[in-house]
């Protein structure tokens, strides 16, 4: 079972996300701080994280960094309910490969979970 890891500091969003996840059949678990969403995605093995690109103490681009140099190899989708094309070409060149909007939630976006990874190849979110 493909195990996913969401992380936002938005409490709604959080569950909104395991919620749609789970109801689709995977293990998801959730952490609202990047600081315990990095102690346990280095703990645990998964293989997506969902992560908000602005929260407090850790951002999103930090909790990348942190995690790719500590050998997390699970796909990162940075999250950004503000649209920053910065923000997004920061991740990028970090080595990350996809940036979604929050409000994605709605669009059933999550077919890309379940597809295998190669190299370092991009997922691109598509509708189921």
């Amino acid at each position: 079972m493909t195990r996913v890891l969401v992380v936002d500091d938005e409490p709604g969003l959080r569950q909104s996300l395991g919620l749609l996840l789970a109801d689709a059949g995977y293990d998801v678990a959730a952490e609202g701080t990047g600081a315990r969403a990095l102690e346990r995605a280095l703990a645990e093995s998964f293989d997506l994280v969902l992560c908000d690109v602005r929260m407090p103490e850790m951002d999103g681009l930090a909790f990348l960094r942190a995690y790719k140099g500590g050998g997390g190899t699970g796909l990162v989708i940075m999250m950004s309910a503000y649209g920053g094309e910065e923000a997004a070409l920061a991740a990028m060149k970090e080595g990350h490969t996809t940036t979604c909007p929050s409000r994605f939630a709605r669009t059933r976006w999550y077919s890309p979970c379940a597809r295998p990874r190669s190299g370092n190849a991009s997922a691109t979110p598509s509708r189921h």
